[in-house]
């Protein structure tokens, strides 16, 4: 652990842990896939772990992804209402 790190401690209802277990991958430690799915929602790298299939363009492309469809919902609705107004 580099002097820079910090441990992260949390507990999870039941029902989290159980989505936490739905995530986890072969040969993942809930503490791994809870780790690589943190790194992923913030466009980090995760370092390789046991089955994981994720690289740093694939997660950053995916956080990108899901910035770009945030942001261009409420446009696309305000498009679909004005595309309704009449000429």
């Amino acid at each position: 652990m580099s002097k820079n790190s910090q441990v992260i401690s949390f507990h999870f209802t039941p029902g989290e842990l159980e989505a936490l277990k739905a995530q986890q991958q072969s040969g993942e430690s809930l503490s791994q896939t809870a780790q690589r799915l943190v790194r992923q929602s913030l466009g980090l790298s995760t370092e390789s772990t046991p089955g994981s299939t994720f690289s740093l363009s694939t997660m950053s492309t995916e956080y990108v992804d899901n910035l770009i469809q945030l942001r261009l919902a409420p446009i696309e609705e305000r498009l679909a209402h004005v595309e309704k107004l009449p000429a």
